[in-house]
């Protein structure tokens, strides 16, 4: 007999600051724990509510890298249903479309992708100059001393203060690439 489905944590996007931040962490928190989640009220508290390129992105990311199951996933969306798969290492490849944030797509893969259990390659093309602490490089330092704490040995490429290559740097209206190694 098949198990039961495991019924998802209801989400309030407006709580908090409401922007895309309990977005990306929900996706990351239902990525490590296979727990299924409903948000509504997406970014409710921003000038231009619900999902964007980036946030699309964000969920296409995660959603490829378990094979999730995805209701809501399109511009504009104040309501999603993610039901994650398990998450596997590899080697993926992410784009924005737009100038927005690279460096918060790969916000919301890179722990799962750290516990996968094997190397995993990442290249997120997209905005990596867009403001002070979604700065590639301004990131980049900060996870690097995290994963340090966690007792996790990043590959060379993730092991310094610029350790996300960036291949091109870019920002509205320019684009730019973020590409890192990663391994558990």
């Amino acid at each position: 007999m098949p198990e039961p489905a495991v019924r998802p944590i209801l989400i309030d996007g407006s709580m908090g600051e409401g922007g895309g931040q309990i977005l990306r962490t929900s996706l990351a928190a239902s990525l490590l724990t296979g727990t299924p989640f409903e948000i509504t009220r997406i970014r409710a508290n921003r000038r231009r509510p619900g999902l964007l390129a980036q946030h699309l992105t964000a969920v296409r990311a995660a959603a490829e890298i378990a094979n999730a199951s995805v209701e809501g996933a399109r511009l504009h969306s104040g309501r999603l249903v993610f039901r994650p798969g398990r998450v596997q290492a590899g080697e993926y490849g992410f784009d924005v479309g737009t100038a927005g944030s690279a460096t918060l797509v790969l916000q919301t893969v890179f722990l799962p992708l750290a516990e996968a259990g094997g190397p995993s390659t990442v290249t997120v093309t997209g905005g990596t100059h867009n403001s002070a602490p979604h700065r590639s490089s301004s990131w980049s330092r900060r996870i690097c001393r995290c994963c340090a704490g966690w007792g996790w040995t990043p590959t060379s490429n993730w092991s310094g203060p610029d350790s996300i290559r960036r291949v091109v740097g870019g920002s509205s209206p320019r684009f730019g690439q973020l590409a890192g190694d990663l391994s558990s």
